[in-house]
């Protein structure tokens, strides 16, 4: 797995070092590399994958310099972080909020996998601020972030100026024209009888 990680050609340099240099991000591409054997585009999966684990994990760097290491990005004490960093890679683009938190989500799994086998004494404890953070993504996440972002994603949808109506569009407009001539058909109909009625 790790000489087919290798093989991978990452264009932006500090992702690759960021990869190289931190075990847990190399345990996880590894453990991607092994779930996408039967996968066509295989490494351009890979790839995008990791690619957005390194932008998430720069920019809470970035957010709160203190971290250093990216594994303890995925320590509960850094979601809030987390949602920061998401909110902001994903302004211009609210559709993308879930399937960035999930790759993300995925890593920190694998940190928490990680640091339950570092050590024999007491597990869990070692692994209780990865387990933490899933935690609180599984409580918080869709309302502070997938909720948000799939109501920003409806009301950009439906706030998009049109140049060109819609089949949808014409349609209705269609519906209504005919309706409106029925209707005024009827009305003269009506207007016709009352008048024949009339003594002159």
């Amino acid at each position: 797995a790790s000489r087919f990680l290798a093989r991978i050609l990452f264009k932006n340099e500090s992702h690759r070092k960021l990869i190289t240099n931190n075990n847990f991000l190399v345990a996880h591409a590894n453990i991607l590399t092994r779930k996408t054997v039967f996968d066509r585009n295989r490494k351009r999966t890979i790839a995008s994958n990791l690619r957005t684990i390194c932008t998430i994990i720069e920019r809470m760097i970035h957010l709160k310099p203190e971290i250093h290491l990216p594994h303890k990005c995925a320590f509960g004490s850094n979601y809030k972080i987390f949602v920061r960093a998401v909110r902001e890679i994903s302004k211009d683009k609210p559709s993308i909020v879930d399937q960035y938190a999930l790759m993300f989500k995925r890593f920190v799994e694998t940190v928490e996998v990680e640091l339950l086998g570092e050590t024999d004494e007491n597990p869990e404890e070692n692994s209780k601020p990865a387990s933490s953070w899933l935690a609180q993504y599984g409580k918080r996440f869709s309302f502070e972030l997938g909720k948000t972002s799939r109501k920003e994603y409806r009301r950009r949808k439906f706030d998009t100026h049109r140049k060109a109506p819609t089949t949808s569009d014409v349609r209705k407009l269609n519906n209504y024209i005919v309706e409106m001539v029925e209707k005024s058909v009827e009305d003269i109909g009506q207007n016709l009888n009352v008048k024949a009625k009339c003594p002159s």
